[in-house]
């Protein structure tokens, strides 16, 4: 016996996780055009986003089946809007992923290709799900006339939808973990990372209850629509969260923790370190008189004046890559 769900319950259910996951959608964006690291994997959050403002209006265009006011026409209007901006949104949230996994890998090299082949696939598996509803929903148009206006898409859809998203977190979780099984991490910062990546599979439960619905394929009416759509609903607001998790994870760990998870080493690290501590600069003597050029580090890499030295001089190599992760095998860094 299925639950009673009514369309003001779906609204209440879905409304503020769709503005949870849109306001970190909007910090993100903003955090990364602050410090000017804006890229692919944010052009596709940003798209989602588009998506996601689009899917969440759609509970509110929906309307009872004992209101007069909307046509025939209209209702299938707006099913079609919905059953149709739903995948292009989670799937989106999901190449951007897949290019924040990217960004962290060297260009020209092997994984970085093999990472935009998978994104690739995810896109045509975002278009493979378009299709497939088209086809079922306008090979049989019967469901214009019953009355809750729905398409009940069936077990076909429901496998090509639990196949295609185990195998999409599948690919998020195990290729992060496998680049960053040997990276030399403090610990809490790498289960820290380890574990956003594998938030993924959040996204896959809810997409597994969201198949078990599709599968039924007996017609329960405007309530079982309401339950389809409001399952679609919530999946599609996990998946644009943990699209932005190590963006925003990273930003509050650097603000709360990293200063106190600095100070602290590893048990299994000390022991095999020496005691006294590690300097953490380069120094070099310049002995004098030296002409020297020097050269402002900086994006525009500026050349500054040449100078006299009358004293000797030290050039002082700050440590790179403090609290952000390290790219192999140059000695760039990528904030998260």
């Amino acid at each position: 016996m299925l639950l009673e769900l009514t369309l003001h319950t779906w609204r209440a259910v879905v409304t503020p996780l769709h503005a949870l996951a849109i306001g970190c959608t909007i910090f993100r964006l903003w955090h990364r055009y602050r410090i000017r690291q804006l890229w692919w994997d944010d052009y596709w959050a940003t798209i989602s986003l588009f998506f996601d403002v689009v899917y969440t209006s759609t509970p509110f265009l929906r309307y009872d089946i004992s209101d007069p006011r909307p046509t025939k026409e209209m209702r299938i209007m707006i099913y079609w809007l919905t059953a149709l901006i739903f995948p292009p949104g989670t799937w989106s949230a999901r190449i951007s992923i897949g290019m924040s996994i990217a960004r962290i890998v060297p260009s020209q090299t092997h994984t970085r290709h093999m990472l935009y082949a998978m994104n690739g696939l995810f896109g045509s598996m975002c278009i493979g799900q378009m299709l497939h509803k088209i086809v079922i929903c306008t090979r049989d148009t019967s469901w214009h006339n019953n009355a809750a206006v729905q398409c009940y898409l069936g077990s076909g859809v429901g496998v090509l939808s639990l196949c295609t998203d185990l195998t999409a977190d599948a690919c998020l979780v195990t290729i992060p973990l496998r680049m960053l099984w040997r990276v030399k991490l403090p610990r809490t910062q790498r289960r820290l990372i380890l574990s956003i990546f594998a938030s993924s599979f959040v996204s896959s439960l809810v997409g597994i209850v969201y198949t078990v619905f599709v599968f039924q394929k007996q017609k329960g009416g405007q309530v079982w629509g309401y339950w389809i759509g409001l399952i679609a609903g919530i999946k599609a607001a996990v998946t644009l969260l943990v699209c932005n998790l190590l963006v925003i994870v990273m930003f509050l760990y650097r603000i709360f923790w990293k200063d106190e998870a600095d100070t602290v080493s590893e048990p299994s690290e000390t022991r095999s370190k020496p005691t006294h501590p590690l300097p953490t600069t380069s120094t070099f003597i310049i002995p004098r008189p030296t002409i020297l050029s020097l050269t402002e580090i900086s994006n525009t890499q500026r050349i500054g004046t040449a100078t006299h030295l009358s004293e000797p001089l030290t050039v002082v190599q700050s440590t790179p890559c403090r609290g952000s992760l390290p790219l192999a095998p140059s000695n760039r860094c990528v904030s998260m």
